[in-house]
């Protein structure tokens, strides 16, 4: 079970499943074994994009999210489509924005999704598509 492979790697050291801890993702007080570990993913918080704009017509690009909250499994949404995310850490993702989603001028919202247990979609960052031949 869970709770062996948890002991076993406790076998010898310091803590037990009766020590309090807290990791990301992760927090709980194992007084009875496992039972109040809390395995949540925390809804992620966008704080900024680079670049935060390109221009139309342009070629595919790697975009950089910035924030916290974000965990191995998070999707980067581009107007509530699931991109693939390529790198991942707790404060910043970076995913490839193909050149067809920026063929024309406009601006697309940009959010993180963490998925169950718990998580969600955290707010929307815009980023700008230029024209590149404004008038």
């Amino acid at each position: 079970t869970f709770e062996d492979i948890v002991r076993n790697l406790l076998a010898g050291h310091a803590h037990t499943l009766d020590d309090s801890c807290t990791v990301p993702g992760i927090q709980g007080q194992g007084a009875d074994g496992l039972s109040d570990i809390d395995l949540t993913n925390p809804i992620p918080i966008v704080t900024s994009l680079s670049p935060s704009s390109a221009e139309a017509g342009g070629a595919a690009f790697t975009l950089t999210v910035n924030g916290t909250g974000f965990v191995s499994n998070s999707v980067l949404r581009w107007n509530g489509s699931d991109i693939t995310i390529t790198s991942v850490s707790p404060s910043k993702v970076t995913a490839v924005i193909p050149a067809t989603d920026i063929e024309t001028s406009d601006s697309a919202a940009v959010s993180v999704f963490n998925a169950a247990p718990a998580g969600g979609e955290s707010d929307t960052l815009p980023f700008t598509i230029a024209d590149p031949n404004p008038t």
